[in-house]
């Protein structure tokens, strides 16, 4: 395929003394640098070729843009002698042949040396012959009018009598054209160019082996950079392949030679002193630095020029009053840049803020001061120009946009006056009080606190309402406007004691709650200090109205000492025993449950009205107020699986009967059979924990084995790149370079994808252990079951 080609061929060939058209500087270097007082390092020569626009072939962007840069930085920054320039129509095959074989020649000698260009098309036909294609080229590769081979410019150049010559290629096809260098480079120093710069040199550069370019080519721009903005007053082939070679990723540059170079010989740019200036014009006065030196001061409107500025970047810093400005600038040898900075200062004036009321003040969001109330604040050097003035009192805040003139005095007030206001805090009250305020709900009392605020200063009285008082609590507070003050509840707890079932307990005639029969005391809450009427009420119960006197931060008790109304009792035969401890009655009897066997914590005991579902539960050794029925009662001990007392008992209307469980002896069988139970749920348990670890087990079997994989995989990684790693930084050639950095690459990706999945894969083996103590509690709990049934079989 047709593609782009970039080649830069520098031959530097040495000359007579007498005709060194350059600085003699050059002279002087390179006597010093070979040490030979007689060397003579002769003329440069550049030729220049670019070819954007075809005969035949598709046109080029970039080559003759390329070959303008490349000519104009050696012109501004290296010793060339003689530029030769040939663009689009005038490099034709015809015209570059004969400057090969005719021109060249005749004008070079043996110390001269000569630079080389050619950007345009290149090919690579059937025979793998790589062509560079001339501005008349044909399309047709079997014709290839207007084509030069690469080997043919190879024979032009190793017969030139110039000491040094240097091809750079940026090209497609152009891997045919050198010999390959193998090996590590040679160290560059003054030792190496005292001998390189006296032997005969061909050496060749080009962006890669026999594959296509691209027309927008990294290896042209970074050409162009290294040549730039290089500062090595001696620049060789081996330093231009290191720093292009580190940027270029789409293709691999190559360092070789051609038949005629001598081991060890090497081209050589010579970068000559240069110096260019700096104009710089301020609109405010500032001073320079160029490169962290002070240069002096600059006034607005009058440029201050910098002269016999090194060819190259600088660092340019302009400081003023408050400010500064930082440019890189490029210096150019022998012209003189202009740099324009339009800063200006702002102009100030005064700003006077008046206020009415103590406040910090803001300008432009920016903290700057406070004022005190009826007083003024005067701020100098306020920049001109729209500005927001912000007050932020204790308890709002007010906001101003104002026009600040320069030199002048500026005002803006503000009228605000801050009010006075009471806070209140109301301690000690029961959660969900409701506090009101001349007939106003103020809030909520929450945690036993409530805070009312924005109250006017002042003697007052607030109302506090609770659900459970049957008036409100009233409080007066003297509310000051200088500290918060404080409304503190006065008044204690009431607990109600020994309650019957369903029993209604109201405090000053506002019931409060109902008795379950199951406690033994009920807290009623919390209520205002002073004389408490508590009744007590319920269905077959005469009434209780007792009076309670409740003292600040105290708790006071009151037992209900009920009687039932007249009535009859009966009782059951045998077990159950009655009692006129209630005085009968109709509706409600009382059962008392004893036992002798266990104690409180192991015996368990319910009662369940006969034509009912639900049970209740039955408390030991205490009156069981229950409806008239018959129930039936059963007990076992807290940990047995089965109820194993049973009896039916009558519950008589206004009677109290007491039962009394007897000790009973279970029997082998009943025992056996519990615990067969038991152990028909313990290994339903086992069995399904068994299968959950033999999931788990398969899971983590698997990840171990991927684990290890990956273990391997980053092992290989780790390994392969230790070896191949400093082969890589020791290559030569862009060849072995490119297969040792994808080598690298491999391990890399390795090594991360072997860590990543044998860390993960390990983590799924870890879940195996998960189930091991619950399997091991299981089986011991088994175990157990199983040697209690053996021990019981045995009895028998």
């Amino acid at each position: 395929m047709p593609a782009r080609i970039a080649i830069a061929l520098t031959l530097l060939l040495a000359s007579a003394p007498g005709t060194f058209a350059q600085d003699r500087g050059l002279s002087v270097q390179a006597r010093e640098i070979t040490g030979n007082p007689s060397f003579d390092i002769g003329r440069q020569y550049a030729v220049i070729i670019g070819i954007d626009r075809y005969k035949e072939w598709n046109a080029l962007r970039n080559a003759v843009s390329e070959a303008r840069k490349i000519k104009g930085i050696l012109s501004s920054r290296y010793y060339i002698d003689e530029f030769i320039e040939l663009y689009d129509g005038a490099a034709t095959a015809g015209s570059i042949r004969k400057l090969f074989a005719e021109d060249l020649p005749r004008k070079l000698k043996k110390e001269d040396s000569l630079f080389i260009f050619y950007a345009g098309h290149g090919y690579l036909d059937s025979s793998n012959t790589g062509f560079w294609i001339a501005a008349d080229g044909v399309k047709d590769v079997y014709d290839q009018r207007g084509w030069i081979p690469n080997q043919q410019i190879r024979n032009y150049l190793s017969m030139m009598k110039a000491q040094r010559v240097l091809v750079v290629a940026d090209a497609c096809f152009s891997g045919d054209f050198l010999n390959v260098s193998r090996g590590a480079g040679p160290t560059i120093d003054s030792a190496y160019f005292s001998k390189a710069l006296q032997l005969q040199a061909r050496q060749v550069l080009t962006s890669g082996a026999s594959e296509t370019v691209p027309d927008e080519s990294e290896f042209g721009r970074y050409f162009v950079t290294t040549l730039e903005r290089n500062s090595d007053p001696i620049l060789d082939p081996h330093s231009m392949y290191d720093r292009i070679r580190t940027n270029v990723t789409q293709t691999v540059p190559l360092l070789g030679t051609i038949p005629g170079n001598e081991a060890g010989a090497s081209f050589a740019f010579f970068l000559r002193p240069s110096y260019g200036s700096v104009s710089i014009t301020v609109a405010t006065s500032a001073d320079v630095e160029i490169d962290g030196k002070g240069l002096g001061a600059s006034e607005p409107g009058k440029p201050l020029v910098l002269k016999d500025l090194g060819a190259g970047v600088h660092e340019l810093r302009v400081i003023y009053p408050g400010a500064e400005e930082r440019r890189s600038i490029l210096v150019r040898a022998g012209e003189t840049s202009t740099e324009t900075f339009e800063y200006r200062a702002p102009r100030s004036g005064r700003l006077t803020i008046t206020a009415q009321a103590e406040a910090t003040v803001l300008v432009d969001g920016k903290p700057v001061g406070s004022i005190a109330a009826g007083s003024s604040l005067e701020l100098p050097g306020v920049a001109e120009g729209e500005r927001t003035v912000t007050l932020q009192y204790s308890d709002n805040q007010e906001v101003r946009k104002l026009v600040v003139y320069p030199d002048s005095a500026n005002a803006v007030s503000f009228a605000y006056r801050q009010e006075t206001f009471a806070t209140v805090s109301f301690e000690g009250f029961p959660d969900g009080a409701l506090v009101y305020s001349a007939g106003r709900e103020l809030g909520t009392v929450i945690g036993g606190r409530f805070v009312a605020r924005n109250l006017v200063p002042g003697p007052r009285t607030f109302s506090v309402y609770y659900d459970k008082w049957a008036d409100p609590y009233q409080v007066s507070v003297d509310a000051s406007a200088k500290a918060p003050s404080t409304a503190a509840f006065q008044g204690g707890r009431i607990v109600a004691l020994s309650v019957p079932r369903n029993v209604q307990i109201a405090v000053d005639g506002k019931v409060i709650a109902r008795s379950d029969g199951l406690r033994d005391e009920y807290d009623l809450g919390l209520f205002p200090e002073g004389a408490r009427t508590v009744s007590f009420t319920g269905d077959n119960w005469d009434q209780q109205r007792s009076t309670v006197s409740v003292a600040h931060g105290a708790t006071a008790r009151i037992a209900a000492a009920m009687t039932m109304r007249p009535g009859s009792s009966a009782g059951s035969p045998g077990s159950v025993a009655t009692s006129g401890g209630y005085g009968g009655g109709t509706g409600y009897g009382g059962l008392r449950v004893k036992y002798q066997w266990g104690s409180a914590g192991e015996v368990e005991a319910r009662l369940t009205k006969v034509g009912e579902i639900d049970s209740l539960p039955a408390s030991l050794e205490q009156v069981n107020l229950l409806s008239a029925g018959r129930y039936v009662l059963e007990a076992k001990l807290s940990d047995d699986w089965e109820w194993m007392f049973t009896q039916e008992v009558d519950i008589v209307s206004g009677g109290e009967q007491s039962l009394t469980l007897p000790y009973l002896e279970f029997s082998n069988a009943w025992k056996i059979s519990d615990l067969e139970s038991q152990h028909r749920v313990a290994l339903t348990q086992l069995s399904a924990i068994h299968q959950a670890r033999k999931f788990r087990v398969g899971v983590s079997n698997l990840g171990a084995v991927i684990g290890l994989a990956g273990l391997g995989v980053a092992i290989y990684g780790i390994v392969d790149g230790t070896y191949a790693y400093p082969g890589y930084q020791a290559a030569a050639t862009p060849a072995e370079a490119l297969l040792l950095r994808q080598r690298i690459n491999i391990d890399q990706n390795c090594l991360v994808f072997g860590l990543a999945g044998s860390g993960a894969s390990f983590l799924l083996w870890t879940i195996r252990f998960g189930k091991q103590n619950e399997l091991r509690s299981a089986q011991d709990a088994i175990d157990r079951i199983e040697r209690m049934i053996e021990d019981l079989r045995s009895r028998e």
